[in-house]
């Protein structure tokens, strides 16, 4: 199993257009697509020009096949930069099953190759310690990307829109001064509603 990232940027005012075109390709039911078991979209918090596709594939190597096979599409000309998939490994995952997921949220942990092992551990004691008493946490991922660079992922999904906001309210301020002094940036993504609105 692998988890697929692909960040993309665009000028402003086309983070409308954008979404429009690619939503059929980028949320379709995996059986549209062998290998691919899920995808989300996710839009930037800070940066609302920056998206961040997430999917889950059964391999690289399959992800890889429907990559390089895939028609060119119109949307790439709304894109300032070309895009680079990356590649990251699961460490640890949790779901509450038929619970229905109404926010969505990635935070993607990029520092020096130093600050990285500790936050992971870090990263990992968070997911023991609060994945069964934070209310409204209805799935969580902490992922680790597979090339040395060892960027960080913590995917969550919600109940509700509260729940996210409400536990960002107990935690960011600690969270983020322990990424900070770590030597490390977070980057944080909010999922893209069903529907397409940005």
């Amino acid at each position: 199993m692998v988890l697929v990232v692909i960040e993309a940027h665009v000028a402003p005012a086309s983070e409308g257009p954008l979404f429009a075109t690619t939503w059929d390709r980028l949320d379709f039911p995996k059986g549209r697509v062998p290998g691919r078991r899920w995808s989300r979209v996710f839009q930037g918090h800070e940066d609302p020009t920056s998206f961040l596709f997430l999917a889950h594939w059964d391999s690289r190597e399959g992800f890889e096949r429907a990559y390089d096979g895939r028609q060119p599409h119109p949307a790439e000309a709304l894109l300032d930069r070309p895009v680079t998939p990356r590649f990251f490994q699961s460490l640890v995952a949790f779901e509450r099953v038929m619970v229905p997921v109404v926010a969505r949220s990635v935070l993607m942990i990029e520092g020096p190759p130093t600050a990285m092992p500790p936050l992971r551990t870090y990263l990992l004691d968070l997911f023991e310690t609060h994945r069964e008493s934070l209310s409204g946490l209805v799935t969580c991922i902490v992922g680790e990307e597979t090339a040395s660079t060892a960027t960080l992922l913590l995917v969550t999904g919600w109940q509700t829109m509260a729940d996210l906001e409400a536990v960002r309210g107990m935690m960011t301020a600690q969270f983020t001064a322990r990424i900070a002094n770590a030597g490390a940036t977070i980057h944080r993504f909010l999922g893209v509603p069903i529907g397409g609105a940005v």
